[in-house]
């Protein structure tokens, strides 16, 4: 008998020792959990949380522990405080806006910059979406390799613990330098500064923005305007958005002030978020008018946009990412002087498909595949266009 128990008190001590070979708290972890020594497997993922409290990894592993010993509870809470760091910073300040009580403190700051080396095989079709969709695309088509840099900031602040009011603001920088063709090199920025209020199941924010841009090789244009968004907690996990956008945008040299318009538009959608993915749909609906006596050709138009996405951690190391957008462009000009000739009309299709593999919680190896096609009734309006990129991006 006593030889059998110290046989199985030898092979025990082997056992552990095996296990604290591993390096790291976690690979400790997972060969206790795989020996089936819960105790000993919990006792290892907590002490690399509180080596380094922002492990996502080993909050997911104590998580799915917690969840086999039939703990929910716990396994929620755990999973709760995961930083999704998939998600930009404006939507993690926004979904930490909304699933935070209202007596719990909103601050925080997030932040992310990307450097990315590239080819594109269109870059006069500007690659900003949200400023200039299809000025020189009657241009020949020219490619270039191309470097870009980006930053995205966000910032909370409560004001008051319990009252539901906070200031939040967000700032973006984009930066591209195309090899070959220097005349498409494009900078911009654009912050939003403004208010928000939150309950239980919804938030409101407020913000004013103002963004510039330098372009063909001048500064080209402005804009500014409001956009608020409303966010509500339909279930667990599942969000419905609803904002609006009044826009001003302004031609900074006076040759181009003939291009001045105004946009008023809406939009709408549907998220579906957990700790390690998000599915979204949306739509939205845009007018644009000109706001010179004297105006641009097309600049008069109407767009109505359908979008569906998803994000995606997969093995807890590799961020995915699929977008696709339809665009349909409806604009007030007669092609011709005909007065039977049918109106310019546009569809715009558009897929993007990212890898981003995680070296630590903060820096990631990204790669991307970009695809832009624009079928018109006005044929110089048509364009193709293939983006490919690699580059590196850190998460603060």
């Amino acid at each position: 008998m006593f030889k059998h128990l110290s046989t199985l008190f030898a092979f025990a001590l082997v056992v552990n020792a095996t296990c604290l070979e591993y390096e790291t708290p976690i690979e400790v972890g997972a060969c206790y959990e795989k020996e089936g020594n819960i105790n000993r497997a919990q006792a290892a993922y907590e002490r690399a949380i509180i080596n380094d409290t922002n492990s996502s990894q080993a909050r997911l592993k104590l998580a799915a522990l917690f969840k086999s010993m039939q703990m929910k509870e716990r396994s929620d809470t755990m999973l709760s405080k995961i930083d999704q760091t998939q998600l930009t910073p404006a939507q993690q300040s926004s979904l930490k806006a909304l699933k935070s009580p209202p007596s719990t403190s909103l601050n925080s700051f997030k932040a992310r910059a990307s450097l990315d080396v590239g080819y594109d095989t269109n870059v006069n079709i500007t690659p900003n979406d949200t400023v200039i969709h299809d000025l020189n695309s009657s241009l020949e088509q020219q490619a270039s390799a191309f470097t870009r840099l980006r930053a995205d900031l966000s910032y909370l602040h409560d004001l008051g613990s319990s009252n539901g009011w906070f200031l939040r603001s967000d700032v973006n920088f984009y930066y591209q330098n195309n090899f070959s063709a220097h005349d498409y090199d494009l900078l911009y920025g654009r912050i939003y500064a403004g208010v928000g209020y939150r309950r239980e199941s919804y938030t409101f924010y407020l913000p004013l923005f103002y963004d510039r841009m330098n372009y063909l090789d001048k500064d080209l244009l402005q804009e500014y305007g409001v956009r608020p968004d409303f966010t509500m907690k339909i279930v667990k996990n599942l969000f419905f958005n609803i904002n609006a956008n009044y826009t001003q945008r302004h031609y900074i040299q006076e040759i181009d002030t003939f291009r001045n318009d105004q946009m008023i538009g809406g939009g709408a959608g549907l998220f579906w978020v957990d700790n390690t993915k998000m599915f979204y749909i949306k739509s939205r609906y845009e007018d644009y008018s000109a706001t010179e006596e004297i105006s641009a050709a097309y600049t008069d138009k109407s767009r109505l946009y359908a979008q569906v996405g998803l994000l995606y951690l997969f093995a807890e190391v590799v961020d995915m990412q699929l977008d696709y957008q339809y665009r349909y462009e409806d604009f007030d000009e007669i092609l011709t002087i005909d007065p039977d000739d049918a109106k310019r009309e546009d569809s715009n299709h558009d897929a993007k498909a990212t890898l981003k593999y995680r070296f630590t919680k903060a820096l990631k190896a990204t790669g991307s595949y970009h695809y832009t096609k624009n079928s018109s009734s006005y044929k110089l309006a048509e364009y193709e266009k293939h983006e490919m990129l690699l580059g590196l991006e850190y998460n603060y």
